[in-house]
């Protein structure tokens, strides 16, 4: 018997499954459908069946089904004692290496998160109690104009695909700062974003690589738009494209804040200037270029745009509640 489409789209959808996660998952968002427990059971299925597989896009909406019905279980992407739960990889300080087309000093160990920031781990401090306390927004102004839009520092934008295991993006530099400023008080130790020298010697290692993967583009190491998902994928499902000491999503799915300002990239400070701020890694909707570990690109501080989001370090050299 064949299936009216029009009139039972969930049970394509589980047919579907079988054969594409990527198709079922496009028949769900299309039609907005709510999903019953047996739905929700053969999903499951085929998305722990094909977690590991080497095709990028079904890999992906594989990993999307598990944050749906919150199964992934991996550490470091989402909350553990009402707080984000970051893994935090250790750089080493390995003396001189290439900083963009120069030999650079040697920077001071130092620890920076696994994966980018997820939606789930920015949504604990939106949902916070303290997250209007002016102290995670002080040296900030209170509103910009760019483009003819005015943007509210404090007043947060929602994302485009609200999964929890998802990097978060629409998030403002200022944004990340404040989430930075706040994280750093419940943990007590302070976090803050990368300089552009860390995230570069993260993602690039000491041996001048193009890549974090090494020197030749691979379109399957990274979600970059030749990949072909079209969309931020889940955080850290691209295992053979981690940096020399481990760091994932350094090369495609999202732009990410550093603390330096683009045409004097010396400035770390905050102030309400408005001037460009640095992201880095490349994301999906960027072609390879942008992928390079040195490739660097401008944005005003207030903007939050779907393709940017931010990762985290904890350094000895920088003082990110003093500033």
């Amino acid at each position: 018997m064949l299936i009216d489409f029009s009139k039972d789209p969930l049970t394509v959808a589980r047919w579907g499954s079988r054969a594409s996660l990527p198709l079922a998952l496009e028949i769900i968002d299309n039609r907005n459908l709510s999903i019953d427990d047996r739905t929700r059971e053969i999903l499951l299925k085929h998305a722990q069946n094909t977690k590991t597989i080497d095709n990028p896009i079904g890999r992906a909406s594989a990993y999307r089904v598990l944050g749906m019905f919150d199964a992934d279980d991996r550490e470091g992407i989402g909350v553990k004692d009402g707080l984000p739960d970051i893994d935090w990889v250790t750089i080493p300080d390995k003396g001189k290496w290439v900083y963009q087309d120069a030999k650079h000093k040697p920077l001071p160990e130092f620890k920076i998160s696994r994966y980018p920031i997820t939606y789930a781990q920015f949504q604990i401090f939106i949902n916070a109690s303290d997250v209007v306390d002016n102290r995670w927004w002080d040296g900030m102004p209170d509103e910009e104009e760019v483009y003819g839009t005015v943007y509210k520092t404090r007043e947060f934008s929602e994302q485009n695909n609200k999964y929890w295991n998802h990097p978060r993006t629409h998030v403002s530099w200022y944004q990340a700062i404040a989430f930075c400023r706040w994280l750093s008080d419940k943990l007590g130790y302070t976090v803050d974003l990368p300089t552009e020298e860390q995230w570069e010697r993260a993602a690039r290692g000491t041996d001048r690589r193009t890549y974090p993967y090494g020197n030749e583009f691979d379109a399957t190491k990274g979600n970059t738009s030749e990949t072909g998902i079209g969309q931020t994928s889940v955080v850290g499902i691209f295992p053979d494209g981690a940096s020399p000491d481990g760091v994932l999503d350094m090369s495609g799915n999202v732009w990410q804040w550093c603390l330096n300002k683009y045409n004097s990239p010396e400035n770390i400070a905050v102030d309400a200037s408005g001037e460009t701020r640095v992201l880095r890694g490349g994301a999906f909707s960027y072609y390879q270029p942008s992928a390079r570990a040195s490739s660097r690109k401008p944005n005003v501080p207030s903007r939050r745009l779907n393709a940017s989001g931010f990762r985290v370090v904890v350094s000895p050299v920088l003082k990110a509640v003093d500033r």
